[in-house]
Formats: C-alpha cells, sequence, structure tokens
C-alpha cells in the first residue's frame, strides 16, 4: 500500500478492454554540483500480449512525456528491461554498471588497501531500515546521477514488503559504521548454501551496496569477500569502481 500513487497512472483501453499501462514516481536528481533536479522515474510500463504492436506503448508513452512537459518536469528517467524500446521516445543510456563475480577463494587485497577505519556490524533488517535510508539519502545528494528514493520503498528494499523488485526474507544487512559516528555504508545481500561434494560452496549475492565514501565501500566488498564458508560473492557495481584496482585475483 501507498507505494503507487493512482494519479501518475496511465491506462490504455480499446473497445473496453485494458490493454495496456504505465506509471511514474516524482523523485529527484542530483546533477553536478548538487543541484536537484525534479525527475519523474517512468516505471511499470506493459501491454497486453494480444495488442503488441498495435501502437498501445507508443500512445502511452508519448502521452505520458507530454504530461512531464505540462508539468514543468525537465527530465524523465528509467531502467529499461529491453534497452531497444525506448530510444524512439528520446531516452538515452547516462549510467552503466556491472555485475562482478568474486572467486572469494583466491581474492586478495593489495597491502597499501585504503582503510575506512570505524567498524562493521550485522544488523536484523527492521533494525537497519532507518540507518540504511539515512546513508542513501546522504550519498545520493552528491553524486552525479544520484536518485532519491521515496519512503514507501524503504520497506521493499528490505524486502518488508513483496513486490517484484524487492528484497527477499533470506536477505541480510551489514553496516559500516565511522568511528564515533554514525552508520555510513550498508550491504544487503543474501548467501545461497551450497554443500555440494561435501564442502561448503556458498555463493554470497548482493543485492545493494553503499557508502558515503568510496573507502566504505570498499570496506564492505572486503568484508563479504572474506565471509567464512563462501566460494564467490556477486553483485552489481559500477564499471569505473576502484574495487577493481585493489582487489587482486578477484
Amino acid at each position: 500500500a501507498g507505494l503507487v500513487d493512482p494519479a501518475r497512472l496511465l491506462l490504455a483501453e480499446v473497445d473496453g478492454e485494458l490493454t495496456g499501462g504505465t506509471g511514474s514516481y516524482a523523485l529527484e536528481l542530483t546533477r553536478p554540483g548538487g543541484v536537484q533536479l525534479p525527475v519523474a522515474a517512468v516505471s511499470d510500463v506493459g501491454v497486453a500480449p494480444s495488442h503488441r504492436r498495435h501502437g498501445v506503448a507508443s500512445g502511452l508513452m508519448r502521452t505520458q512525456l507530454r504530461s512531464f512537459v505540462d508539468a514543468g518536469v525537465p527530465l524523465a528517467v528509467l531502467h529499461a528491461s529491453e534497452a531497444g524500446i525506448y530510444r524512439r521516445f528520446g531516452f538515452g543510456p547516462c549510467t552503466r554498471w556491472r555485475q562482478v563475480r568474486m572467486d572469494a577463494r583466491r581474492v586478495r587485497f593489495r597491502d597499501d588497501f585504503p582503510d575506512a577505519g570505524g567498524s562493521l556490524q550485522v544488523l536484523q533488517r527492521q533494525d537497519a531500515l532507518e540507518p540504511c535510508a539515512r546513508v542513501h539519502d546522504r550519498s545520493r545528494r552528491v553524486r552525479n546521477g544520484g536518485l532519491s528514493r521515496p519512503d514507501s520503498w524503504r520497506p521493499v528494499i528490505m524486502a518488508d514488503t513483496d513486490v517484484y523488485l524487492g528484497g527477499t526474507e533470506d536477505h541480510l544487512v551489514m553496516t559500516h559504521r565511522r568511528a564515533g559516528g554514525d552508520v555510513d555504508g550498508y550491504a544487503i545481500y543474501k548467501v545461497d548454501h551450497d554443500w555440494g561434494r561435501g564442502q561448503a560452496n556458498h555463493t554470497l549475492k548482493v543485492w545493494e551496496l553503499l557508502g558515503e565514501t568510496t573507502r566504505v565501500e570498499l570496506a564492505l566488498w572486503r568484508a563479504l569477500a572474506e565471509h567464512d564458508l563462501t566460494a564467490a560473492v556477486t553483485g552489481p557495481i559500477a564499471v569505473d569502481h576502484p574495487l577493481f584496482d585493489v582487489a587482486v585475483d578477484c
């Protein structure tokens, strides 16, 4: 409840039959210099399989984008499930990420690994909700392209609300706390257990990892790579992240 504003939904109808829809969220995006820009985050675009290639999606998208212009919203963003669809509506790539897979049994870190100081702690999801939300908000305000996150999505990220983009009840949360201060980074992850061949070959899957500094993020990645009984660590990461400069044989 409360995840979607009905006023931001558009539905397509053909001969009285609902054939498609799209929605959006009112967010903020950080521009260079820390300027916050209002944006419309397009989401939930879909067309019934019976009405594909009938112009339904095109009509929805054009109507939606026109409404953003009329409302004075200067920018629309989305995470494309199929990248080739949206270029014809004026969208283009603005950020890139990759999926990293580290061999936890081989990876080692350089001797001059940048120490973030502070401490690590594994928290219950309900206890991590507020500190993680604060970290996310502080971080996105100083990162070009950072997007705000509505309060209604916090339980989704922590898996307390079951939707297709949310976490799972198996997720754990590790936080990093600066020395003498607040939480300044976190990793949400789960461990897929594999006891095949009589030994532990677990895979640790990172759902979201974020720190207020690069050093904090590196500390979290290293802690996860050194997790007991883990054979591999996987997760999303920026293509230019310095993890690849300090982790050897990953």
